[in-house]
């Protein structure tokens, strides 16, 4: 796969004579020409401040009712001093606002860990309006755990795609770009260990071959081929008006996914000028993905089992589910939050 993305990466450096121009992944073996030097991509990367600045306020689209706080709870435990850190990642969880234990069963189990073996960890939920019991229950749970982004929108299933953006805002305008960000949902049990052993073994892909970008990994489940729902009596129906192929681009599902926070600053960037679908990770990892060039060879798999999806969320299979993942923290270096 490594070697297969570099070849092409080369192919299409012959071929350009063009220095207003950089590549575009159409399939897996074709790219075509956009809007600058593909011999310039590389610098452009390291180099563009521009790229990576805080959003203004013009360009934000969302209003946040909540925006989490968890600076002062966390940074301070005594257990990180002394620590070395490599990198640091923030997963942001899907949530509606009525799915409070759910929130309350990953705090007490992987979202519990802050540190592992060299890399920091952050949850924050993403939720929408709430009425007005669970907006008191809410208000309560953002004073104790201060890890809550609310957006002022509709809680609604067909926002969910607006939740995930929403996420990546204020990523973009709260955080490093030398963060990794992931994005799942709130009916997953994470395997923390796995998340950072993918991280780290395609860090060292693209340091070896040369990638000019960290690529997406499917940590939950790569779909390809991909197929639009036309069905009007489905929640993630697709109307041909609204995407007209027959296939989808290769994608990972939104239970959970991976990548770099500079990567995360492109694709938000791209949704600014697209018209946006209900599927959110097709439209994100697949549609957006291709517009910014990024191609498939880039879309790669995580460790197998890393995510366990709860169908109906049962708390007594995810607490079994835990105590399975706790063994794997003998001999590693860990902090829990606060």
């Amino acid at each position: 796969m490594q070697a297969s993305y570099v070849r092409l990466q080369h192919q299409i450096k012959k071929k350009l004579n063009n220095p207003e121009a950089i590549y575009t992944a159409t399939t897996q073996k074709e790219m075509t020409l956009q809007s600058r030097n593909v011999t310039t991509l590389n610098k452009t990367y390291a180099s563009d401040k521009s790229l990576y600045s805080t959003i203004s306020s013009s360009e934000k689209s969302t209003k946040f009712l909540k925006e989490p706080n968890f600076y002062s709870n966390n940074d301070k435990s005594s257990c990180l001093l002394g620590k070395k850190i490599s990198w640091s990642m923030i997963i942001f969880i899907k949530s509606a606002a009525s799915n409070g234990r759910r929130r309350e069963w990953i705090r007490k189990t992987w979202g519990s860990i802050g540190y592992l073996d060299g890399a920091t960890f952050q949850t924050v939920f993403v939720i929408g309006q709430a009425d007005a019991r669970n907006q008191v229950l809410l208000d309560e749970e953002y004073n104790r755990f201060g890890d809550i982004l609310q957006v002022d929108a509709s809680d609604a299933y067909q926002n969910v795609g607006l939740k995930t953006l929403s996420g990546m805002q204020w990523t973009l305008d709260k955080l490093p770009r030398q963060y990794f960000y992931s994005s799942g949902d709130d009916d997953m049990m994470i395997d923390l260990v796995k998340i950072k052993d993918a991280v780290d073994k395609n860090n060292a892909i693209v340091s070896e071959e040369k990638w000019p970008e960290f690529p997406i990994i499917c940590t939950y489940e790569t779909r390809e081929p991909g197929y639009p729902i036309r069905d009007k009596k489905h929640k993630n129906f697709i109307s041909v008006q609204e995407y007209r192929w027959p296939n989808w681009p290769k994608f990972c599902l939104g239970g959970f996914y991976t990548t770099s926070v500079r990567v995360i600053r492109q694709l938000w960037e791209a949704s600014l000028t697209s018209k946006r679908i209900n599927t959110d990770d097709v439209f994100i990892t697949g549609i957006l993905r291709h517009k910014i060039g990024m191609p498939d060879e880039m879309v790669v798999p995580g460790i197998s089992q890393t995510c366990q999806h709860m169908n109906g969320f049962i708390e007594n299979r995810f607490k079994t589910m835990w105590s399975e993942r706790k063994k794997k923290f003998e001999n590693k270096s860990i902090c829990f939050k606060l």
